[in-house]
């Protein structure tokens, strides 16, 4: 994660330049990594006031046999680690003396969506 602060300003008002990508691992028939990255800027434009920068990486690991909940991390989860970013994105930004930063709620889908080929 990184924080930067270039000068004070009140309230981050205007819009925020929010970039996410999702990216997800199948490192064995028992393990899938969902990695997110999350990006903030304000204001969206010119040289921004504000930048946080963070990195999630969730693991989850299941027990042989179990394909559905591999199939069911690959698919969302992205959208676990995006929630935990979000409250760290508000805790930095709080504890900094700034307002929170509120990121939305977004629909992380599966970075590779199944084709339908069967």
């Amino acid at each position: 994660m990184s924080f930067n602060r270039v000068e004070e300003f009140p309230a981050p008002q205007g819009p925020l330049s929010i970039r996410v990508n999702n990216e997800t691992k199948v490192v064995s028939d028992t393990e899938v990594r969902a990695i997110v990255d999350v990006s903030v800027q304000y204001p969206e434009t010119g040289d921004p006031m504000l930048t946080v920068t963070t990195r999630g990486v969730g693991v989850f690991v299941c027990g042989p046999g179990y394909a559905h909940i591999r199939e069911f991390v690959e698919a969302q989860g992205g959208y676990f680690v995006y929630t935990f970013l979000r409250t760290i994105i508000a805790n930095v930004t709080t504890q900094t003396g700034l307002p929170p930063v509120i990121l939305p709620l977004v629909a992380i889908s599966n970075p590779h969506p199944d084709t339908g080929d069967a």
